[in-house]
Formats: structure tokens, sequence, C-alpha cells
């Protein structure tokens, strides 16, 4: 049921525009911060979310799958070891410390569960279920006179003295894939809600884009659960890569990096986030990959031959008729080309993160850009605006080209993020707390 139209702006001091890990690790910081100094220094706070409850990645909550970072950087531990939204907390409180401790003596390495951590984000947005209302989309922004923002939404409007966008990256569909059409033709997101109205004893033809942990975990789900099928695997590579785990490499995540990534120019911030992009996109798992190699290989063992794995092709152009999809694929160094037909293709082709939000459309002469068209955004994840516009404006989460690898679909930096962004509005809001740094103050809208 849609909600009522509201034909009164609704008035508030800080309004967060969504309220996955970015948007619950802020209002966790907010409500430390609440506790600490037992008062609302932030005035009115309220999040937003487009979905009707909290989902972290629902399309991929498969069984046997890690979050691939350690649990420590968690909502709440870089910025307040002592706070009650700490991922330890939530194992003492569901009574599962001791056994998750046994983990971290086996061979997983306490590697922590995709499903138990979409659990431990539920449990933490149901602390705080105050701050936010969900089923509700931000559209827009523009100016309320000089300190005060307009937000528009699905179901009304809403005043602000200061926004924190914190909505996430969009699926990724590239141009020459977009043409597929119908309901057998999706991204990975939307795998487990998608796959589940198939026949699972159906002789099914499919085909996986992509060479990231998402397609290796599709490939070994859909041979796990579909005995019959026959599965392409498409790679513009030579195939999976491990992951880069080397510890000197995953310093990227670190916030002393944050701080070196953000003093350098566009250019120099593109070459490194070239660099270092194995440490999380396009590249596996081990285990996952070992997982998926054994399969093959004991197919291979039995005479069994239900994968290929086509490497070296980029998709050049894409087609559904009659319900059948078909990929014309050209390989890189010979240019020959081949034609793939499918029943089910499946997009493993990652996220995208708008270089200028779109939801800031509506203010574009207000805000400054770089040389890549995109705001220009402070070390506290403040959009740099004109002097026409002093209410301030945050990038949570989306900040990958200005603030480096930790910022692009990772959890090593959302506490501490999460952290510097209350302490900027204090002090632009002019609502400085007694509460010291690391206590972490607001209430929620009513």
């Amino acid at each position: 049921m849609t909600a009522p139209r509201r034909t009164v702006p609704e008035e508030v001091d800080v309004l967060g525009a969504g309220f996955g890990p970015a948007g619950i690790a802020l209002a966790c910081a907010v409500e430390d911060l609440a506790e600490a100094s037992g008062g609302p220094p932030l005035g009115r706070v309220r999040f937003l979310e487009r979905a009707p409850e909290v989902a972290w990645h629902p399309g991929m909550l498969l069984r046997e799958t890690d979050i691939q970072h350690h649990f420590l950087r968690d909502l709440a531990t870089p910025r307040n070891p002592r706070s009650r939204f700490t991922f330890v907390n939530y194992l003492h409180e569901h009574g599962r410390l001791y056994e998750f401790g046994e983990l971290l003596l086996g061979a997983a390495g306490g590697a922590v569960s995709r499903l138990e951590w979409s659990d431990y984000l539920r449990w933490a947005a149901g602390q705080l279920a105050g701050y936010v209302r969900y089923g509700t989309e931000v559209v827009a922004v523009r100016p309320l006179g000089r300190d005060r923002l307009a937000v528009e939404t699905s179901d009304g409007t809403v005043a602000a003295r200061a926004l924190v966008l914190s909505s996430g990256r969009a699926p990724h569909v590239p141009p020459e894939l977009a043409a597929l059409a119908g309901p057998t033709a999706f991204h990975s997101s939307a795998f487990l809600t998608a796959v589940d109205g198939l026949d699972r004893d159906a002789a099914l033809r499919f085909a996986v884009v992509g060479s990231g942990e998402s397609a290796v975990e599709v490939l070994a789900h859909l041979h796990a659960t579909f005995p019959r099928a026959r599965l392409v695997s498409v790679h513009r590579t030579l195939g999976f890569r491990h992951v880069d785990l080397c510890q000197f490499s995953n310093e990227v995540f670190h916030p002393g990096f944050v701080d070196r990534f953000h003093a350098l120019g566009p250019a120099a911030r593109r070459a490194v986030l070239a660099e270092a992009r194995p440490t999380n996109f396009g590249v596996v798992d081990a285990q996952a990959a070992d997982v998926l190699y054994r399969r093959l290989y004991e197919d291979l063992v039995a005479g069994v031959r239900r994968v290929d794995v086509l490497t070296s092709r980029r998709v050049v152009g894409a087609s559904t008729v009659a319900g059948t999809h078909r990929l014309v694929l050209e390989h890189l160094h010979t240019g020959e080309r081949e034609e793939v037909a499918a029943d089910v293709v499946v997009l493993c082709t990652g996220y995208r993160e708008d270089v200028f939000p779109a939801a800031l459309a509506p203010l574009a002469d207000l805000v400054a850009t770089d040389e890549d068209g995109g705001p220009v955004v402070g070390r506290d994840y403040r959009v740099a605006t004109t002097g026409g516009l002093d209410a301030p404006v945050y990038l949570c989460g989306t900040s990958e080209r200005t603030h480096g690898p930790s910022d692009g679909a990772s959890f090593s930096m959302v506490a501490l993020r999460a952290g510097t962004v209350v302490e900027s509005l204090l002090t632009r809001l002019g609502r400085r707390s007694p509460a010291p740094r690391g206590g972490s103050a607001a209430r929620p809208a009513s």
C-alpha cells in the first residue's frame, strides 16, 4: 500500500538518504553519541530507505559464502569498541560468542558467513528503528534558501539543514548487454529470487558473464543445484584470478591511506585505484575458486562436460528472440566471433558509482566539480558548494574516486567514516557536543 503523499514538509536537522551499511553505521554513531552525551546535539535525525526493510545483498545470500573482510571492521568497533553495535556484542547477545571463537581456530580462520553478516546488520538496524522510515525513496534535492535543503521523496518533501547521501552503488549493466530482456536475463544482485522459479530438473542453458566473486559463486551454485544444466562462463580476462590478500597491498583499506589518497589529484587517484583493483574487484576468493575447479575436475573424471569457460572474450552484441538469449562474443586476441545461445543469462558485472550523484542534479550549479565532472569532496566527506548554499551535503559510501578503495563496496571504513561525518555535522550545524571523540548525539525524528 502506497503511503499518502505529504502536503506539509517534514522538518529535520539531518536527513540520511539510504539505510544500508553506510546509513546504519552513521545511525550507530549518532545513537552512541546521544547515549554518551545524554542529549540530542544533532537535533532531529531521519533516515529514508526505499526498500521495505533492511536487506543486504539478498540476491546473493548463498550458503557457505563469506564476507571477505575481518569481522572487527564492523559498524562500530574501529570508531568505538565499547559501542553496543559491535559484531562481538551481536555474538554475545545471540549466545554464539564461544561457537564463533571455534571458527577462529578452524580452516576458515574466523570468516563470517554472508548469512550471519546480513543478520548482524538487521540486528543493528532493528535497534535504530526510530530513526528510519522504510519504503521512501529520495528523488531529488533542491535548495531551500541558503541554509536548508528541500528533499523530494516518493511520499512528499523533507526540509533538512543537512543531507547525507548513503544510497550505495547501483547494479552495473554494460551497454552491450542492455538489449537482453525478460525475467531470465538479470543482474547477480537479483540472483536467488530470479532462479527460485526455474525448474531445477530442466536441461537449461546458463550463460554467466563476469570474472569476479559473484560469478564464481553463481557458477558453483548453479552447478550444484541444476544437475542437468549446461553452463557457459564468459570472461574478458584469462579467467578467474585470486584476490590480492597481501598485507602490504591491503593497507589501502587503512585510515592512514585515506588521508594520503585524498591529498592526491584526480589523475593520480585514478592510477592508484587501477593499481589497487585486485584487492577488491574482478577477483575471487581462493577457496571459492578451489571449490569450482574441483567440481569441474570431477566432471572431467566422470566424462561429463557441463561447464565451458570462455576466456579473452568480450561481449559485442546481445539480443533476445522468442525467449532465447544470444550473446555475440569477440576474441580479444584473434578477432574471431562466435555466438552463445542461453535460456538464462546472469550478469555478474559489478556495480557502478555515478561520478555525479543523480539526486544532486538540481544542485549542479551550486556544487563545485573537479576535472572528472564529479563533486569536490572534502576529507570529511562533505561536498564543496558555492556561496549560494551553506547547508552541508555529505557523500557517505559513494566516494571511492575521492577517498580510495576503502570507500568502494568495502566495510573497512564504514565505522570511522560515520564518526568523521558526525563530527563534521556537529561543527557545521554549530551543535558541538561535550562528549569525547569516539563516544558517539542526536535523537530520531519523531
